[in-house]
């Protein structure tokens, strides 16, 4: 029996292994109904991101419908980033791929064409050229949602005393307990900011430092759901100017607030800690995750500027 050449099953291997075209991979998110997270930096050079579905594919264009307006004059031509996910058995049933964990996602550069404006100035659909090329990532395990007004009663943030990396916290009612905003939130984490606040020789050390989060979030219901969150801080930043102090923090557990009303903290810190992490990495926080299964989307609809940001 005749052996094939080395250098032909290399060959056919690489073919098998071959990437699909960029054009196959919109037209597969199109036809599935993907979400696709377009960012861009706006004429005042701030960053933006935007949530848009898919309207049709033409003439080397991928015309986006923004899933909220947005005003005409922060749009403008220039580059974009475009980033989708596409399920695993998606990705095998029609391209042959394998996906390995981390690799579900696909970022790809491209350049944005703001679309018509409307009677109030807003500008509801873009287009993208149709990018050249993309690379396979996983941005992000858990779907940001930008927060709006009605959606969050209240939420207080506590800094304990002592926040050097990997030491316990002070018990409650020692550190500094403070009103906070909130940006974003996704099952695992959320961006919170203070407004407001004189700088502490704390702030220096939040990185990687372990606080507590409480959350009053509306039902559609008419009720509040009131829930204590442990977090650890993923990075930090105060502006001097603003005096504000803006926070990345990453779910770590839920806590279960006593009738005093400060939230218990594990004695065991590390432990808590790792098995947050583990729950997070899963599934996220299973509270927040069905909150925003079941409550955001129909808060949103009754806000101006409810948007899904795309995540953590």
């Amino acid at each position: 029996m005749m052996k094939t050449n080395p250098f032909w099953r290399r060959l056919r291997a690489a073919l098998r292994r071959r990437e699909p075209p960029p054009a196959a991979i919109f037209q597969s998110a199109w036809k599935h109904q993907a979400m696709v997270s377009v960012s861009f930096v706006d004429r005042r050079r701030s960053l933006h991101n935007v949530e848009c579905r898919i309207h049709d594919i033409r003439k080397g264009r991928v015309n986006l419908e923004l899933v909220f307006p947005l005003r005409a004059a922060l749009l403008e031509r220039g580059r974009c980033a475009l980033y989708f996910k596409l399920p695993p058995a998606v990705l095998k049933r029609e391209f042959g791929i394998r996906s390995s964990p981390g690799q579900n996602g696909f970022l790809c550069r491209s350049s944005l064409i703001p679309g018509t404006i409307d009677a109030r100035g807003d500008v509801r659909d873009i287009s993208v050229e149709m990018p050249r090329g993309y690379t396979r990532r996983e941005l992000r395990r858990h779907e940001r949602y930008r927060v709006f007004s009605g959606q969050v009663d209240d939420a207080g943030l506590w800094i304990p005393a002592r926040t050097a990396p990997g030491a316990p916290p002070d018990l409650p009612g020692t550190g500094r307990q403070y009103a906070v905003r909130l940006v974003d939130i996704s099952a695992g984490g959320a961006k919170a900011i203070l407004e407001d606040v004189e700088f502490f020789d704390e702030f220096t050390l939040l990185d990687e430092s372990r606080l507590l989060l409480r959350l009053s979030l509306n039902l559609t219901s008419g009720e509040r759901l009131d829930t204590f969150l442990l977090c650890r801080c993923v990075s930090s930043s105060y502006s001097i100017r603003l005096r504000r102090l803006t926070l990345l923090l990453q779910f770590l557990s839920p806590c279960a607030p006593p009738d005093h009303g400060a939230a218990e903290l594990s004695t065991d810190m590390d432990a808590a800690a790792a098995n947050g992490d583990e729950e997070t990495d899963r599934s996220g926080i299973a509270v927040i995750r069905h909150w925003l299964a079941a409550d955001y989307e129909r808060l949103t609809a009754g806000g101006p500027e409810g948007s899904k940001n795309g995540g953590d």
